[in-house]
């Protein structure tokens, strides 16, 4: 599952005009997952050890833990320990609780969207699981705790693995490109 609105043009490893796909811009709080291509970044997750086989970096996300997507906070599109941030330091008026009730959260990889933390950009891109197959995710692309857990075992970081996420629209396009590109 994606975004309850699709896909905007997200910031990743590609430029504005990437092929010609006609998205309008991720921006915070449009409901839209970014379409594009990206790097993954860390795993987090609720066990205090990473899950058998991954090669990612494993953080264990605490209580404590907040993902800041208040766009006018230096701390924008970062995941924050607030043990290790005083409370005048903390500049956010809005943030998401990065070990939820509701275990969506269990296990997760940053998709490195917006790694510039451009403000407005969009923030806190994940690939989680998902609350059910026909529940749209607020920006984020989520699925079964089965699949979440096989695919993150198959990334190597030696290997730069990346997510490209696209409009079906846009898979000729796809294989096109990647035709064209030096190998």
């Amino acid at each position: 599952m994606i975004g309850r609105r699709g896909l905007g043009l997200g910031k990743g490893l590609h430029g504005p005009d990437f092929l010609g796909l006609d998205l309008p811009e991720k921006k915070e709080g449009d409901l839209k997952a970014p379409a594009g291509v990206f790097f993954f970044g860390d795993v987090y997750g609720y066990a205090a050890r990473a899950p058998k086989g991954l090669k990612l970096n494993y953080i264990q996300a605490l209580e404590s833990f907040q993902g800041v997507d208040d766009p006018a906070s230096r701390f924008y599109n970062r995941i924050v320990d607030t043990r290790a941030v005083g409370p005048a330091e903390r500049d956010w008026k809005s943030h998401e609780q990065m070990y939820r009730k509701d275990g969506l959260y269990r296990w997760l990889a940053v998709i490195r969207h917006n790694d510039a933390n451009a403000p407005g950009g969009g923030s806190l891109i994940f690939m989680h699981i998902w609350k059910a197959p026909d529940s749209g995710t607020a920006g984020c692309t989520a699925m079964a705790e089965a699949d979440l857990l096989e695919i993150l075992r198959r990334l190597d970081p030696k290997q730069q693995p990346i997510l490209v996420q696209l409009p079906a629209s846009a898979t000729d396009a796809w294989w096109q490109f990647l035709a064209r590109s030096p190998k």
